[in-house]
Parts: structure tokens; sequence; C-alpha cells
């Protein structure tokens, strides 16, 4: 329990110290570029993001389970290459869509720091799935300490062009540690059949990133740039419950599956914290309006919302680390599917309406929906028991 305690506590550190740093970046990024540029960024950034994930087979959230997994070197090496592969198919889709509109610097930044994210989110994984916390809470550090330097020296130096160094410091990084970790082939078509769940569970988590692109659709560039500043601001506040789930998943899938007796204090910390959240909500919104500047003045009521949402999230998010423990990624899954679509439906419906004013009751509605949908998931679970995913046959 200690060494649990002592993991818990670095990944919770780890995690505050990354979101400082990706919020100082995003900061600078934001007010070197202005709210319009700056929805350009965020539109490729989450273009990228969205692709990696549904071509990613849930690698990175099936590898916190390794030690469950019957043969847990040979499923982990054939995951990796399964991200990597999922990494160059990207990268080489969204290079033809970037040349087919004249290749904008920010939109190829954002695509840039989008897959150094996708390798450095499967390395932290891996190391917390094999039980090396304090491995992957470096990762993490490190994966957020890159792009802040190169940000903050964009800053003192003028231009933006030195935000390259980071995603490409990142990537190569992540590729060197994990060469060494080859293992014996595994059949991917059994590994990916398996994977069903955990691929349906990151397709569904990232739903939120079509936010820009239906916004952009609907409202323009600079509201783009507006309301992803605001979700910046809440992203960043979900990661005490997200290091619950980094950290309990492997620990707890390591005994079968058990999680009886996890659930009650996981929720209980949860919603202290959701309520923490709340209460420091003036204070968040003061000081995120102050370091954005004065172009971002109008994103206050988004701020205030996306605050409230990721406090509601801790909650959907103690839930969900649940539903992992058992193997039931697909359930959790099915409840955030649920719950992101209806918000995204609404979203449009504001585009389709002209009603820029409502966009702050888009992340609150869709965090309630997921909520509830996350509550019968776990109904669900304790009548069906847990799940193991098999793996694919060794060749």
């Amino acid at each position: 329990m200690n060494r649990l305690i002592g993991a818990m506590s670095g990944r919770v550190v780890s995690r505050a110290i990354g979101a400082v740093l990706q919020a100082l970046t995003l900061i600078v990024v934001a007010r070197l570029t202005g709210p319009s540029d700056f929805g350009v960024f965020i539109l490729w950034n989450s273009a990228t993001l969205i692709l990696g994930g549904i071509l990613s087979f849930g690698a990175s959230t099936r590898v916190l389970r390794q030690s469950a997994e019957e043969n847990p070197e040979i499923t982990s090496w054939a995951l990796f290459k399964v991200r990597w592969f999922s990494v160059g198919i990207s990268l080489v889709l969204i290079l033809g869509a970037l040349f087919s509109v004249g290749m904008p610097a920010l939109g190829a930044i954002g695509v840039a720091f989008a897959l150094a994210d996708l390798v450095a989110d499967f390395e932290s994984a891996w190391l917390a799935g094999a039980l090396r916390p304090v491995a992957s809470s470096w990762t993490v550090v490190a994966q957020k300490a890159l792009p802040a330097i190169s940000a903050v020296a964009c800053l003192q130096i003028g231009g933006i062009w030195f935000l390259w160094c980071a995603p490409a410091v990142m990537t190569l990084w992540c590729l060197t540690r994990a060469l060494p970790r080859r293992a014996p082939g595994i059949r991917l078509r059994g590994l990916v059949g398996s994977s069903r769940g955990y691929w349906a569970l990151t397709i569904v988590a990232n739903l939120n990133l079509l936010e820009p692109l239906i916004l952009r659709t609907g409202f323009g560039v600079q509201t783009v740039g507006l309301y992803s500043a605001a979700s910046r601001i809440g992203n960043p506040l979900t990661i005490f419950v997200s290091a619950m789930q980094t950290v309990f998943v492997p620990h707890f899938s390591k005994r079968d599956g058990t999680a009886k007796g996890t659930l009650r204090p996981i929720l209980f910390v949860a919603s202290a914290y959701a309520v923490l959240v709340v209460v420091a909500s003036p204070l968040i919104v003061l000081v995120a309006v102050v370091l954005f500047g004065s172009e971002y003045n109008g994103s206050k009521p988004l701020i205030y919302a996306f605050v409230f949402a990721a406090a509601i999230s801790a909650i959907s998010q103690a839930l969900q680390v649940d539903l992992l423990i058992r193997g039931h990624a697909g359930l959790a899954a099915t409840a955030i599917a649920t719950g992101a679509t209806l918000g995204l439906v609404w979203l449009f419906i504001l585009g389709r309406i002209d009603w820029p004013d409502a966009l702050p009751s888009v992340p609150i509605f869709s965090q309630v929906a997921i909520l509830v949908m996350m509550c019968f998931a776990l109904l669900w679970s304790n009548s069906v028991g847990s799940s193991t995913p098999s793996e694919g046959t060794a060749e």
C-alpha cells in the first residue's frame, strides 16, 4: 500500500508539473499568435490527434493493463509497433492535407506537437503498465517541459520556428528508449481483435477534439481560438484523477482484475477534488484571463464552463478507473461516446442557429451526460463481473 501511495503521489506531482508547463506553452503560443492563428494551430493539432487515435487501436490504453496479459512483453512490443505505425500513417495523411491548403506554419507546428504527444503518451503508459511509475512520471514531465522551453525561447527571441525543436527531440528520445524492448512477434489480427474495447475508448476519449472543427464551420477561426484557449484551462484540472487511472489500473489489473473495495475511496477523493475545483473557480478564471491577455477577455464565461466541466469529469474518471480495472473498457467507451456525441450535436446546433452566447453550456452538458452514462455502465459492470482480453497467437 505504501508503494501504491508513493506511486500515486509521484504521478500527481508529475502531472501537476506537466499541466503547468502545458498551460505555459499554450499561453505563450496564444499570446504570440492571437485568437485566429491560435485557432489554426488548434485545428491541425486536433485533427492529427483524432487521426492518430483512430489508427492506434487503443494501444496506449491497453498497455496500461499489460501485467494482466498472458505474455506482457510480447503484447507490449506488438502494441508499440501498432502505435508507431499509426503515427507514421497519420503523418503521411496529414502532410498531404497540409500541402493541399498551402502548408500554414502554425498548422504544421500543431501537427508536430500532436505526433510527439502520441508517441510520448504511449511511452508513459508503457512504463506505468510495466509498474515503473517513476520513469513514467519523468516521461510526462519531459513531454511537457520541452515544448514549454521552446515556447519561452520563442517569446524571448521572437518568431515561432524554435517550436519545431520540442516535438523532434521528444519523438527521437521515445524511439531510442523503446527499441531495446524488442520481443518475439505476435499476430496483429488477434491483437487488434482483442483490443476493440480499448480502441473504442481511445476514439471516444478524443471526440472532444472534433469541437474545433465544428466551431470552424459554425462560428469562424477566432471563435475556435477563444473556445480552445478556454478548454485548455480546463484540461489540466483533470490531472489528479487521471493520475489515479495511470497508477491504479496497472496495480489492480495484476490481481486478475479484482477491483473490490477500490471504488469507494477513489470516488470520495475525486468528489472532494471536484468541490475544491468549483470553490477555486473564480481565482482560476482571473489568473487565466490575465495570462492569456486582453484579446481573450471574451472567453471568461467559457473558462468558467470548462472549470465546472472539469469538476464533473473528475467524478466520471473515478468511475472509469473501476471499469478499466475490471477490463470493461468497452462500457466506459460507450458512456463517453454517448455524452460526447450529445455535446457535439448541441455544439453543431448552436452553430446552425448562430447562438455563440450559449457556447458555455456545451462542456457542462456533455460532462453531465457522460457522468450519467458512466453510472449506468458501472451498474452493468457489477452484473457481469471482470474481463481479461485474450492475446493474438504468437508466431
